[in-house]
Formats: structure tokens, sequence, C-alpha cells
């Protein structure tokens, strides 16, 4: 039998991230099925809700750096799940989108990823899933809110040298 430690069961991070470990290693399992992994899937479904993204773009709505993002797009063409195509306006910019076999296997993901949920939020009645979310995201604002203050209240950079009275 092991012994956990209270304290750090207890802490808000470790569940957070405990949660967050469960849900990855079942959607990985699920989404074998699909062909895709849990990250890939998840720039599939970036790049659905926001078709003709540029990788920079990509890697903020999935949380990953643009040197990850690039290897999951490089991964991504190499399958034919998504292609790049240029911007009219912008020649440099290349925007990404997803091919007829990104779709498919999209479509089938999403089938998969969302019985893993339900599994997940099945010891929930309707109502406190609903609320459980709501409260994630109540949290998450929160925190988000207070980096956003903090980077406000910074002093501005000086501007030319102030000379002290004598």
């Amino acid at each position: 039998m092991s012994k956990r430690t209270p304290l750090l069961e207890g802490r808000l991070g470790y569940r957070v991230k405990r949660f967050e470990r469960a849900l990855r290693a079942s959607m990985e399992t699920a989404l074998r099925g699909a062909g895709i992994s849990a990250p890939q899937y998840a720039t599939l479904v970036a790049l659905e809700a926001h078709p003709g993204s540029s990788n920079a773009t990509l890697s903020r709505i999935c949380f990953v750096t643009p040197q990850a993002m690039n290897e999951l797009i490089q991964g991504l063409e190499a399958g034919s799940l998504v292609e790049r195509v240029g911007v009219d306006v912008d020649r440099r910019e290349i925007a990404l989108q997803l091919t007829d076999e990104g779709r498919r296997r999209l479509t089938a993901g999403h089938k998969q990823v969302l019985e893993v949920e339900a599994t997940a939020l099945a010891p929930l009645s309707e109502e406190q899933r609903r609320s459980f979310l709501d409260h994630l995201d109540a949290c998450s604002a929160t925190l988000e809110g207070g980096r956003r203050k903090k980077r406000a209240i910074r002093k501005p950079a000086r501007r030319g040298r102030s000379r002290r009275p004598a």
C-alpha cells in the first residue's frame, strides 16, 4: 500500500494536473482509432474553428510554443492532414487549412473525444456538469485577468534622462 502525502493531494495544481494527465492518456488511447495524437487532434480542432490560421496563431490557441506547433504542423503535413496556402494580402504569410483526409480523421476523433469526455463527467449529474465547467471557466478567467492587471500595472519605461533638482 502506498502512502500518499495529504498536503500534495489536497493542492489545486496537483488535482488539476492529475485530471489533465488522466484525460490526456484516455484521449491518446481513444484517438489511436482515428490515427492521430491528442496534440494533433487539438491542432486540427483549432484549425477547424479558425480556418486559414498561421502557425503562430495556432500555437497560441493550443497553448504550445511556436517551435512545438511547427513540429506538429510538419507531422500533419506529412500525413496529408493539413496543407499550406498563400495569403493574397501578404505573400510571406502562410495560412493552413484542413485537407479532406484531415477532416475525415478529425470527424473520427470528435466521436472518440466526446466519449472520453462523457466518461470523465459520468459521475456528475447534468446540473453538476454545467456547474463544474462554469466554475473551471470562472477560475481560469480570474487568473487570466490577474495576469493582465499585473502587466498593466508595470511602470512605464522611462523616456530620456530625468534630472534631479539641484
